[in-house]
Order: C-alpha cells, then sequence, then structure tokens
C-alpha cells in the first residue's frame, strides 16, 4: 500500500513541476530574452521571426507584413529583450542593427504576438508594430500594464 501512495505523490509532485512549463507561451518574449537565428514567436497565423540573414519578420501565413529592414547587415543576428523594454537587433559581434528604441525605465514589461497580427511591447516603455487588424479585441499599446491586465492580456510579474 506504501508504494502506490508514494508514486501518487511522486506523480502530483511532478505534474505540479511540469505544468507550468507545458503552458509557457509560443507568442510571449520576456525580459532578459531573446530570439536567436531561426527562432520565432508564433500565434494562429502570425510569425515574428529572426532571420538568419539579420531580419525580423512578422508574417501573415506566408505575406511579410512588417520587418525591421535589416536584412544583409551580417548573418545570426539575436533579437533581444531588455529588461526596460527596448527590443534590439545584435549581431555576431555585439553591435546594435535596429532597436524599437524604447526605454519605460526598469519595470515590468513582455512582448506579445497577439493572434490578430500585432506585436506590443506592453510595460512603463510600449512599442507595438502596428499590424493589428481593426476588430482587435487586444488593448491597443498606449494603456498602461493595469490596463493590459485588466483585459486579459497575460502580464509577467517579477518573472
Amino acid at each position: 500500500m506504501a508504494i502506490p501512495r508514494a508514486f501518487s505523490s511522486l506523480s502530483l509532485t511532478l505534474l505540479l513541476v511540469v505544468a507550468p512549463l507545458c503552458t509557457m507561451a509560443d507568442y510571449v518574449l520576456y525580459p532578459g530574452g531573446a530570439l536567436g537565428p531561426g527562432r520565432s514567436l508564433i500565434n494562429g497565423n502570425y510569425t515574428l521571426v529572426m532571420q538568419t540573414d539579420c531580419n525580423l519578420v512578422l508574417y501573415n501565413v506566408c505575406e511579410a507584413i512588417w520587418s525591421s529592414n535589416t536584412n544583409g547587415q551580417a548573418t545570426n543576428c539575436f533579437l533581444t529583450f531588455a529588461t526596460n523594454g527596448n527590443l534590439v537587433i545584435l549581431n555576431p559581434d555585439g553591435n546594435a542593427l535596429w532597436s524599437n528604441n524604447q526605454s519605460g525605465g526598469q519595470g515590468n514589461h513582455v512582448l506579445v504576438l497577439h493572434d490578430d497580427g500585432n506585436a506590443v511591447v506592453y510595460g512603463r516603455g510600449r512599442w507595438d508594430s502596428g499590424t493589428n487588424l481593426p476588430s482587435s479585441r487586444f488593448p491597443p499599446a498606449d494603456q498602461t500594464t493595469n490596463e493590459a491586465e485588466a483585459a486579459g492580456v497575460a502580464m509577467v510579474i517579477n518573472k
């Protein structure tokens, strides 16, 4: 009888540890995170990909709807997300090729690729790709973090 109880306890512990990892969104980038060459955020028909030609591109299925226009400046670049809300594309030498030029100060930020095609940085420094559909159910990028939370956008507090 002790073996099944121990097994049951171990199973529950593993479930509680692994479940949060399985629910991490493929459409969210957190401060301190990065998208390496060929990596992407995906939500529905939309993909934000850091291409190996150093161009950050937002696709609607196969159609490019926004880009950083940094293709050909290097190869194998990274998109980094600073803790102040700034998105920066760095070449392999660490030189910045593009930035969203947002600095909302240190705080809670999150980059969300919405299923309406808009990529938005929420937090004190806000930015968006301007590619959302008019019927968006998500808050605009100029709303505060609290307003975004009230609208049901998942925010990360002290990750």
